[in-house]
């Protein structure tokens, strides 16, 4: 992980979109065999029910109701999805290509420092979708061979390069890591989903996270300061 300092080759790599990190996610299933017209209808029936479910029910809806949504047999979705995981990261792939336009708007702003808070917003909200999501992926960051945790990989590469952007303008320190970082903002969705906190609570709070990031002046220079 870049560590903000530039001593790392990859900090500037990262600056400039070129990190190794995104060579090594997969953001698409594009490389998969397309399906079948009938398996491709059962797949989406399936995410579309997950959707509604994990909405009505948070992330531990019932499977069963699921399936009978989408009007498959339990064995079928078992078969697409493993794993309560594997429906997860399906149902939230359409907010993972939205947080992806955002993060690439945002590492287009003159104000590395406002938007990276912005960024530790919109990921918190992202991170909090679902009702329970925050608990699901702080249980799958533990396991390197989570499909949770592997859907997360692009968030810490955008947070990294977030962070490096910020970083190289003095707003933030230098001795940040950004794996940390990212783990803090997911910290953060998980409180705000406990406490089902509003927007306008989490804005505040990602505020706040940013604020302890800063880079401060000596309390000597502060005490003369104003």
């Amino acid at each position: 992980m870049v560590n903000g300092s530039g001593d790392d080759p990859r900090f500037l790599e990262c600056i400039r979109g070129q990190s190794p990190l995104v060579k090594e996610v997969d953001l698409t299933s594009a490389t998969k065999r397309p399906l079948r017209a009938d398996a491709q209808r059962n797949y989406d029936a399936i995410v579309q029910a997950a959707l509604d479910v994990f909405v009505e029910q948070g992330t531990q809806g019932s499977l069963d109701e699921i399936a009978t949504r989408a009007g498959v047999a339990n064995a079928t979705l078992y078969r697409r999805f493993p794993t309560r995981e594997d429906l997860l990261v399906a149902a939230l792939r359409h907010r993972m290509a939205e947080l992806d336009e955002i993060a690439g708007q945002l590492s287009a702003s003159d104000n590395p420092g406002a938007a990276l808070e912005e960024w530790f917003f919109h990921l918190a909200t992202h991170l909090r979708t679902y009702r329970g999501l925050p608990d699901s992926i702080a249980r799958a960051l533990s396991d390197d061979g989570s499909p949770l945790a592997h859907a997360c990989q692009p968030l810490e590469v955008w947070t990294e390069r977030l962070l490096a952007r910020s970083t190289l303008t003095r707003f933030t320190r230098a001795d940040l890591d950004p794996h940390d970082v990212f783990h803090l903002v997911a910290s953060l969705a998980w409180a705000a989903d406990t406490r089902g906190d509003s927007e306008h609570d989490l804005r505040r709070m990602a505020h706040l996270v940013l604020e302890g990031l800063c880079v401060k002046a000596p309390p000597s220079q502060r005490s003369t300061q104003g």
